[in-house]
């Protein structure tokens, strides 16, 4: 939202004391006076208008004030920071309350997560137990298969053996002419 040149812009006491470089005090002093434009808000905070005013802070602190008046404005601002306070400590009471929550659902957690793991390391110590088992299965099988193949190979240079011992002295039969191991053909 642009703010034109006729737009008035009516700032929270605080932040036109803060940019006065004044407190809140004095600039309410010089509300009481007339130097400054002001005006409540629906919440019946005071609002200041800086847009008005050259070289205001100078004028505000040269503001003389009756001491009934200032008694006001000291009540008034007394009130104003009991405002604050009360709304400081609701604040740091909420904020309190959800950092216990907070905290609360932290420690449930770690519960929950030290479960978790303490499951986990059972079953990974099972998984490692399973797969040891089997590979020492897998290994002595290996071993026996490994046998076997010698006992084949074995079995299999006797039977070639005993074939080329016995084709070249009779005439091939039906077995040998099937397996092809026919020799040298007799009259």
């Amino acid at each position: 939202m642009d703010a034109g040149p006729d737009t008035v812009s009516f700032l929270p006491l605080t932040e036109a004391a803060e940019r006065l470089g004044l407190n809140r005090l004095k600039l309410r002093e010089a509300i009481a006076k007339g130097v400054v434009q002001a005006r409540r808000d629906n919440q019946g905070e005071w609002r200041v208008d800086l847009t008005t005013a050259t070289d205001l802070a100078r004028q505000i602190k040269a503001v003389e004030i009756d001491p009934h008046v200032l008694v006001t404005l000291l009540f008034d601002e007394i009130e104003a920071l009991t405002i604050e306070r009360d709304t400081a400590v609701a604040e740091r009471d909420r904020f309190a309350g959800i950092a216990g929550r907070a905290l609360d659902a932290a420690e449930a957690g770690d519960k929950a997560l030290a479960g978790t793991t303490e499951r986990a390391l059972t079953m990974l110590d099972r998984t490692v137990a399973a797969l040891e088992a089997a590979k020492a299965e897998l290994a002595a099988k290996d071993k026996h298969l490994s046998s076997q193949a010698q006992h084949l190979d074995r079995l299999f240079n006797l039977s070639e053996q005993a074939v080329a011992n016995v084709a070249p002295q009779r005439k091939p039969g039906w077995l040998a002419r099937f397996l092809g191991l026919s020799g040298p053909a007799k009259g």
